[in-house]
């Protein structure tokens, strides 16, 4: 997983369970989606995720100068 290769199952089974856990839905749902709103919905997470990330950073680099 880490070093960014995976077989397509492994790869599908992380999919689906990365968006039911990050939009809160039922795994079969996203499942049953078509690929191209999965995909997008993968890149609204991972944009969320890094944007949750910045923030964390700021807040950790404000602590440290006070």
């Amino acid at each position: 997983m880490k070093g960014g290769s995976s077989d397509p199952v492994t790869a599908s089974k992380i999919m689906v369970y990365t968006l039911a856990q990050a939009f809160s839905i039922n795994p079969v749902d996203v499942y049953n989606m078509p690929m191209s709103l999965a995909k997008e919905m993968l890149v609204i997470h991972g944009e969320v995720k890094k944007l949750e990330s910045e923030e964390i950073e700021k807040v950790k680099l404000k602590n440290k100068v006070i």
